[in-house]
């Protein structure tokens, strides 16, 4: 099979890195360890939300042109509507909830 990603040609078909469900008002999202690095890109959000890992975890998250911070069970971030962030993969899965 040839590679669909364009950025580190690992073999993997691009997706989005994440399994989601929606429970209420929250929005369930799991990150596999599995899944490429490329693909957990800078992005902006079309409207504020708050973030919650619900594992514990060696994940970061970081806004753009600050230091990345951890992702402990508890700690809420909350992410403006249109300002650049990503996640950066740690060395287990993570599971969060988002709330908008």
């Amino acid at each position: 099979m040839s590679c669909k990603c364009t950025k580190c040609k690992c073999g993997k078909q691009l997706t989005k890195p994440l399994v989601e469900q929606t429970k209420d008002q929250t929005k369930l999202r799991h990150f596999d360890l599995t899944t490429s690095d490329p693909l957990f890109n800078w992005h902006t959000n079309n409207e504020d939300s708050w973030i919650e890992s619900l594992n514990e975890n060696d994940w970061t998250f970081q806004f753009d042109n600050e230091l990345p911070v951890s992702l402990e069970p508890g700690k809420i971030i909350q992410i403006p509507s249109g300002i650049i962030h990503r996640l950066i993969k740690g060395s287990s899965d993570l599971s969060i909830s988002i709330k908008s």
